[in-house]
């Protein structure tokens, strides 16, 4: 273990820059946010720079790091954070600077799964927040969640359904081996949804993975608003065309895709809504109701 007596005043000097997240808790629709996001930004500079129009070259998997990516991290710091504990990480990673040397497109946006601060203390905040322009946080159906996790990481839905309601659930945390990713506290996802929707540091738009599933165009021209991109209606209706879930899967089956982990055989799955309560059992269905009845009412999922 290594000292890890960083703070701030470790990052001053770094340039700053526009950046937004697009958070959620895992398997909410971040991923396909973030590449209708980037389709449209592609296909906007290839109108303006007069570029013959390929649809499929148009269509971004790549979509850039995630918050949480090791290299990135240890670039950042200038040591390797495999050294540190989960508690040191904690720490260090609210001073990470989000700077031009490693991200070169301006404005950024960045994948978040971390929850925005610790159960134990809602000052405790797990991610950069200064100069954040704002975030765009998805909620989906835990039910749901929990079918597309047990798919993600070949787990049981029984199992799927604990680390939902596990208030210590969080990503890359096994000790034993070091992921490409660093270590992300998630807590339950009733916690996750109040930790974004709750805090006051970051201008946030809270919007259902159903509504922008069931009416995209409508929904994404609000995500185009809120991060201040110009509205082309012409553009919007190939993004649609682009970007649609199934057109998603066959890209990912014929080029593969980064984000897809050993474990599951493919990213873009189904993306069907109501599978929780179709294939979970009652009992593991109750669990999740019956725990996150709060929220689940407010956001009007019955």
């Amino acid at each position: 273990m290594i000292n890890s007596k960083l703070d701030k005043n470790h990052f001053k000097g770094q340039e700053e820059i526009d950046y937004w997240y697009i958070a959620s808790y895992p398997r909410s629709g971040n991923t396909w946010c973030r590449i209708l996001i980037a389709t449209y930004i592609n296909l906007v500079k290839a109108k303006k720079n007069k570029d013959e129009i390929v649809e499929e070259n148009n269509i971004q998997l790549d979509t850039g790091l995630i918050l949480s990516n090791r290299s990135w991290i240890d670039d950042q710091l200038g040591i390797d954070s495999s050294d540190l504990t989960k508690e040191e990480l904690d720490k260090i990673r609210i001073h990470i600077g989000l700077n031009k040397k490693i991200f070169d497109d301006n404005p950024r946006y960045h994948k978040v799964h971390d929850s925005f601060y610790k159960i134990s203390n809602k000052k405790n905040y797990l991610v950069p927040y200064e100069n954040c322009a704002g975030v765009i946080y998805l909620i989906r159906h835990p039910a749901d969640i929990a079918i597309s996790l047990s798919n993600f990481l070949n787990i049981s839905y029984t199992d799927s359904v604990k680390f939902l309601v596990n208030k210590k659930a969080s990503l890359a945390g096994n000790k034993d081996k070091i992921h490409k990713q660093v270590y992300q506290f998630l807590g339950t996802w009733e916690h996750h949804v109040k930790s974004w929707t709750e805090q006051k540091k970051i201008p946030i738009l809270v919007l259902k993975y159903e509504d922008l599933h069931t009416n995209p165009r409508i929904f994404f021209k609000r995500i185009l608003k809120f991060i201040r991109l110009p509205i082309d209606e012409e553009l919007i209706s190939k993004t649609m065309i682009n970007a649609d879930f199934k057109r998603l899967k066959k890209i990912e089956s014929k080029y593969g895709f980064s984000e897809r982990p050993d474990s599951c055989n493919s990213f873009f799955r189904s993306g069907i809504l109501g599978e929780g309560k179709e294939k979970l059992s009652p009992n593991e269905y109750k669990n999740i109701t019956s725990n996150f009845k709060e929220t689940l009412e407010k956001y009007s999922y019955t």
